[in-house]
């Protein structure tokens, strides 16, 4: 699991996927990757029934991390988004329900 992400199944096989990465949750390459393995973990987990994300933080995410994208070569700029597209597909994808609390 990611430095940034905690994941726990609470009663009633909830699970609950809990970011923190300050200052603003920007999505990292590496916090997306993280993300992605955790939901494909939970789509093979038969006891888990619904999946919520959240955020520790007073705030959802900023969005991408644009401190990290900023030295990134064009290459690497190229697959942080094939990156962050298989992970919002993975989780579009889930066969339970994802609720999100922004």
């Amino acid at each position: 699991m990611s430095e940034y992400i905690e994941k726990k199944v609470i009663p009633n096989n909830i699970c609950i996927i809990s970011i923190l990465k300050p200052p603003v949750n920007a999505l990292s390459f590496d916090l997306l990757l993280s993300l992605k393995k955790i939901y494909k973990k939970i789509d093979c987990d038969d006891s888990i029934r619904v999946v919520i994300i959240k955020s520790t933080l007073n705030h959802f995410s900023a969005g991408a991390d644009l401190k990290e994208r900023k030295i990134m070569s064009k290459v690497d700029s190229a697959s942080a988004l094939d990156n962050s597209n298989d992970c919002f597909n993975v989780i579009e994808n889930l066969s339970k329900p994802t609720i999100c609390i922004i």
